[in-house]
């Protein structure tokens, strides 16, 4: 129910029949402040108001302040994504849509709310949004055992890569499963600490999330295949078990072996193994893309996340199910690939 306050603003701004919150209506009450057009600040609440009913039916509540601060970034992207391909926007309609947004966002930011996520959209993110899925952004089964088999293969290696070549079989591999198979996230991956990853009787991981940790069981065949990528590694480098240790550690081309971190001095029980970073895991894939032959498929590690997404849906997993198993905090993320599983 409308409170006077609500009332009384909503007859200042001789609104026509937009249903906004009072957050909002602050908002555009600020615009007229300034001297905008009626016509401005009426515009701009039809554009917000068809935002929050869209948000308020995904979501199945009211959109108060709070939960407009809650919004991420993968609710406005959806948002865009459905406006784009639903509702047949342009990009530069969609520009317009955008910074009413930005407005709304720059005003409560420069009233000192903080915690709230950004509305910005770019130009590629935008023309990517509207091309929605396409072939390429997911992974044929085919292509994906053409590129295992390149991996634990010699095919196209120079004589200097032959050398250390044994010690990275297991890794490499053990990361394309996780990506294709079991759909972490590139950050999900290069975070696995040695703490995260059980590999005893029953196999599994601890895939930490933004708000939440979820479990992943593993297949006994790819469990058994990490824990020889860590026999793999020589013991005075491995990654202690039950520790902060990183999983996957990065490799030492000119030294052949994997890396060590120093904390204080040259003694090795000062240290820690080296983070395999996010770029090195992008450069391994690529490399392995291309001795495969497989440069023209678009495979990377969110073409093999998608797929393992895709492969959900389509063998009828639950939607809850797939929301929990890929860490999705809305069902508004699956949305494209529904779409895509569609057609």
């Amino acid at each position: 129910m409308y409170t006077l306050e609500l009332i009384r603003l909503k007859d200042d701004l001789e609104l026509p029949d937009i249903k906004v919150p009072m957050f909002v209506l602050k908002f555009l009450n600020s615009l007229k402040e300034k001297g905008r057009a009626y016509g401005t600040y009426v515009r701009y609440g039809y554009y917000i108001e068809g935002f929050l009913d869209w948000i308020k039916k995904e979501k199945e509540t009211n959109v108060t302040f709070e939960v407009w601060k809650a919004l991420t970034r993968e609710d406005y992207q959806a948002y865009y994504h459905m406006l784009l391909t639903k509702h047949h926007y342009t990009i530069d309609s969609l520009k317009r849509v955008e910074s009413v947004f930005m407005q709304l966002y720059r005003h409560y930011i420069s009233l000192g709310t903080s915690e709230i996520v950004s509305p910005s959209i770019t130009l590629i993110e935008a023309q990517s949004i509207q091309n929605c899925f396409k072939p390429d952004d997911f992974v044929l089964e085919k292509d994906f055992k053409r590129l295992i088999t390149v991996m634990k293969s010699n095919i196209g290696l120079t004589e200097h890569q032959l050398k250390g070549r044994k010690l990275l079989i297991n890794r490499n591999v053990s990361i394309a499963i996780l990506f294709y198979k079991y759909g972490l996230t590139m950050k999900e991956l290069i975070s696995l600490t040695m703490m995260d990853v059980q590999l005893g009787r029953y196999k599994g991981i601890n895939v930490k999330g933004k708000n939440k940790t979820r479990y992943i069981p593993l297949d006994k065949e790819d469990g058994i295949l990490m824990v020889d990528y860590l026999r793999d590694i020589p013991k005075p480098v491995r990654p202690k078990y039950h520790s902060d240790d990183p999983f996957f550690v990065a490799f030492d081309y000119q030294r052949l072996t994997y890396r060590w971190v120093y904390d204080n001095n040259d003694r090795i029980d000062n240290g820690h193994p080296k983070d395999l970073s996010r770029l090195a895991v992008q450069k391994m894939i690529l490399q392995e893309v291309r001795r495969a032959g497989l440069s023209n498929k678009g495979i990377n590690s969110q073409s093999m996340r998608n797929t393992a997404i895709l492969k959900a849906i389509q063998e009828g997993k639950g939607e809850k199910k797939i929301m929990e198993y890929f860490g999705f905090k809305t069902s508004i993320t699956l949305r494209r690939y529904k779409e895509y599983n569609r057609y």
